[in-house]
């Protein structure tokens, strides 16, 4: 019976904090709130990651999750993207812009400029060593947010 409880409670959680957000990015290089779900916060920021040696020069959107629970959670999202005016996967499935993220009870994840660390918590925006005006991102959306007790 409570092995029944624990299902049905943990399955009415998941159903009911899926989510989307719909909103209208503003070009901050500071921390900007995006949205909170179940205890998760989600902020993103562009920022300027010049690896010379690498030959790496690109703007890029960090996400950062902030999990407020005192449990560890996995969330997961879609990205949806836009350069220009044109939305590049709207109309598509792709799971290359699916991510799953696992974070610790009181605990912040958050992307970088580091090319092999948490490439999930990161968007392309642009080149910025050539000038292409039409390939900049400029606007995204996570759609489908879940957050999972771990």
């Amino acid at each position: 019976m409570m092995k029944c409880f624990s299902f049905l409670f943990l399955l009415s959680f998941v159903i009911s904090h899926s989510y989307s957000q719909a909103v209208q990015i503003e070009k901050s290089y500071d921390w900007t709130y995006y949205t909170e779900v179940s205890g998760v916060t989600v902020d993103y920021k562009f920022t300027e990651c010049n690896i010379p040696s690498e030959g790496y020069f690109r703007e890029l959107v960090l996400l950062r999750l902030t999990n407020n629970n005192d449990y560890d959670v996995i969330v997961d999202w879609d990205i949806v993207k836009w350069y220009g005016l044109q939305c590049v996967n709207c109309d598509m499935s792709n799971p290359e812009q699916h991510r799953t993220v696992e974070v610790i009870a009181n605990s912040i994840r958050e992307g970088t400029c580091a090319l092999d660390e948490f490439p999930r918590m990161k968007l392309f925006s642009k080149f910025l060593n050539y000038d292409m005006s039409d390939g900049e991102l400029t606007n995204f959306q996570l759609e489908n947010i879940t957050v999972k007790i771990k």
